[in-house]
């Protein structure tokens, strides 16, 4: 039944308001952060004068090639090129209310956008130049059509078209789409679909995710992978996840747990009880496969990124959950309300610390000391934009081998000084001993390190010939 006017009027309102805080919220503080690394890989592609590489990332090509003609029509500034990322998780926040209104009312559409709106987690990605929050705004727009398809016996075939471009923003998509599609081939009720054409549907949509990147994938590329989950045992544990989902704050991650144990045993009977699948089927049981596969393989999966996902179910269930109490008890409904959002928001500041190494300083130490050329294990995307703006190379070498020295030595005597610029981790075994070598090599080694309270540092050396006595 179509709305009538006024409640078309007040959806139109509130969403504004979500969306309008939502982007404030996000879009404070966009380019006090230089970029980091994952970023500036996505810049370089982007001005890359090749069309090709939209490919070249080890994720799908949509984020990139939208990127692609975003920097040529409104150039590389931080806050320019991370300004789609506020927006698509601005969207996602309005999206979540449109389901929370259209499933369980305006007051727990209001509850839902609240969780998300504050979400550290998504507040995060909705500040980088990268896919994340595209990938968010359409697994809630996919989320939106699954519910009408699952719960309302709507067409399929919204699910099916939003489906296929989240498979094309991260090969992660494979995850809720592959959910998605399992629950509603097996669901046992009548409804308005061919069973068969939505496996061949969930089958080529795989396929898409698989195609556009495949042929470019090595094995090789999963190395820093087991690196991570050698390093960082938090790369093991969902522990780490449940952490960012509730802002880092264990007393939230407290209370949600205690009031879902509330909800299920002092709530027995609830109109809402079918909607506690989506938490249990695209939270948990994602949490749990990955669990196995990183103590199996020994391979890092718990990394925040890769579970940006989770986010929109996050925070539609704690909804869900707020909505059933206050059913049952307009004053415990009060009580866990404001307990649980004084927990969710205590360490909301931390949200705005830098926490992201400072490239963008190093730049203006590098025009300043010597701009001259920059070598570098990792890719040579290290130079975009900031290397670039000042007109100094960076070229990719092997220190290991006879020939980087080789070349070492060439660029110094082309140049008279140069740099080599590592992150923390590419550079921390190999550097040192390096600048002893070179220092009995007759050159003269400065270090530089560069970090932020909260970043790993930025390594950095100056190389140059000792002067003549």
């Amino acid at each position: 039944m179509p709305e009538n006017k006024s409640d078309l009027t007040q959806k139109i309102f509130f969403c504004t308001i979500v969306f309008v805080v939502s982007f404030a919220i996000r879009f404070t503080g966009l380019q006090q952060q230089s970029y980091w690394l994952d970023e500036m890989v996505s810049l370089h592609f982007a001005k890359s004068t090749f069309w090709q590489s939209i490919f070249w990332d080890n994720c799908p090509f949509l984020y990139h090639f939208f990127l692609k003609f975003w920097v040529a029509l409104f150039g590389d500034t931080e806050w320019v090129t991370r300004l789609p990322s506020v927006l698509f998780s601005a969207t996602s926040s309005v999206i979540l209310y449109i389901i929370g209104r259209r499933f369980f009312g305006s007051f727990a559409a209001l509850v839902i956008a609240l969780v998300h709106v504050f979400s550290a987690y998504s507040i995060q990605f909705a500040q980088e130049t990268r896919m994340y929050a595209l990938f968010e705004m359409l697994v809630s727009l996919n989320l939106y059509y699954f519910m009408l398809s699952y719960y309302q016996n709507k067409s399929w075939r919204p699910f099916a078209v939003t489906a296929f471009f989240l498979s094309l923003t991260h090969y992660l998509a494979i995850v809720p789409v592959g959910i998605g599609v399992a629950l509603l081939f097996s669901e046992k009720k009548e409804i308005k679909w061919d069973r068969y054409k939505l496996l061949v549907f969930g089958f080529m949509t795989c396929l898409s995710l698989f195609v556009s990147y495949l042929n470019f994938f090595k094995w090789s590329y999963l190395d820093w992978q087991y690196l991570k989950y050698v390093v960082d045992p938090m790369s093991r544990w969902p522990s780490d996840i449940g952490l960012l989902l509730s802002n880092n704050a264990w007393w939230a991650l407290g209370v949600l747990l205690l009031l879902t144990f509330v909800r299920f045993f002092w709530i027995k009977d609830t109109l809402n009880k079918k909607y506690y699948r989506l938490p249990l089927y695209f939270v948990l049981l994602p949490i749990g496969i990955f669990l196995l596969q990183s103590l199996l393989f020994q391979r890092a999966v718990f990394l925040p990124r890769y579970f940006i996902y989770i986010v929109p179910v996050f925070s539609l269930s704690v909804g869900l959950l707020m909505w059933d109490i206050y059913l049952r008890s307009k004053r415990a409904f009060l009580f866990s309300g404001v307990t649980f959002l004084l927990c969710y928001l205590v360490y909301f500041p931390e949200v705005y610390q830098i926490k992201k190494a400072p490239w963008r300083r190093l730049a203006e130490i590098v025009r300043d000391k010597a701009p001259t050329h920059i070598l570098t294990t990792r890719t040579v995307a290290i130079g975009t934009p900031y290397f670039e703006r000042i007109g100094v190379g960076v070229e990719a070498w092997d220190p290991s081998t006879s020939d980087g020295l080789a070349r070492l030595g060439q660029l110094v005597g082309k140049h008279g000084k140069i740099w080599i610029i590592e992150s923390f981790w590419a550079g921390r075994n190999y550097l040192p001993p390096l600048g002893q070598r070179l220092r009995i090599l007759d050159y003269e080694v400065s270090e530089v390190s560069l970090k932020t309270d909260h970043s790993r540092p930025i390594l950095a050396m100056l190389i140059q010939k000792k002067a003549k006595k």
